[in-house]
């Protein structure tokens, strides 16, 4: 009997993905910057993680001190210029809704960082960001940059 998915769940299909090692790596741990909780990006990026690819993730607050491990990072532009030295440059070619997916070292760490100036513009890179796993694109070299086209944008789950 198939399973059937929660009517929440729209057009986000979580489908098992497990077989896919090549992302498991750095996927097991999120770190999460600064004063805001990014409650839905961190949400809907633990359930994929979850639901497809079976990766039991660890949620971190604060930048992790140097210990040889690849994570996810996600906050806000002004929460990680601290940390990653060409966030500057990247922030000045973001509208408020555009994101930045970059794979980048940092003292000796892989970090899968998936940023933007707001929560929503987050929330759009996290929705990329799984598109391009379920379509199994490499990530070694990722970085994508990108605004919304229109100033508001609308999901049509019913376009199908």
């Amino acid at each position: 009997m198939q399973r059937v998915k929660p009517y929440s769940m729209c057009w986000l299909e979580y489908s098992d993905l497990a077989a896919k090692k090549m992302y498991k790596d750095i996927l097991g741990r999120i770190v999460v910057i600064g004063k805001d909780n990014l409650f839905t990006p961190l949400k809907e990026l633990k359930d994929f993680l979850n639901s497809s690819l079976r990766v039991k993730t660890k949620v971190l607050r604060g930048f992790p001190s140097r210990d040889n491990s690849s994570f996810i990072l996600l906050g806000k532009f002004m929460d990680i210029r601290d940390f990653i030295k060409d966030s500057k440059e990247w922030e000045t070619q973001l509208s408020d809704e555009g994101y930045l997916i970059k794979k980048l070292d940092y003292n000796k760490n892989e970090i899968l960082l998936i940023t933007g100036k707001t929560e929503r513009g987050i929330i759009y890179g996290v929705y990329k960001f799984i598109e391009k796993v379920r379509l199994g694109e490499n990530l070694d070299r990722i970085e994508i940059i990108s605004n919304p086209a229109v100033k508001f944008r609308m999901l049509n789950h019913w376009d199908n």
